[in-house]
């Protein structure tokens, strides 16, 4: 994951750093709640290659799903749309608001 970041950081600038997965980053250093719940969606292309041709393998644009992952979620899911316009799609939308609500992404059809 370290060379992604150093591709996209002149993109994303310093905080990208603040993103990474390994055991040593400040996100897996972050307090959590005992009883928080985590759900998390990931943006894919959904084939061998993602939306990026300088990500190795399925990706939104800027990561690689398996590197979304905490270990600790309640739920993953992974929706077919590029990391930027994941928060304008609106089932994407939706789907935050049923975990909210009734802590699933699962929505009734």
């Amino acid at each position: 994951y370290e060379k992604e970041s150093v591709i996209i950081k002149p993109f994303l600038g310093p905080n990208v750093a603040l993103m990474m997965t390994d055991s040593f980053s400040y996100t897996n250093h972050l307090p959590m709640s005992g009883n928080s719940e985590v759900g998390i969606i990931t943006g894919i292309r959904g084939g061998r290659k993602g939306f990026s041709p300088l990500i190795e393998g399925d990706n939104d644009g800027l990561i690689k799903p398996e590197h979304t992952l905490l270990g600790t979620e309640k739920e993953a899911v992974r929706i077919h749309d590029e990391h930027t316009r994941l928060t304008q799609n609106p089932r994407v939308i939706k789907m935050v608001i049923g975990f909210l609500k009734d802590g699933t992404f699962m929505m009734e059809k």
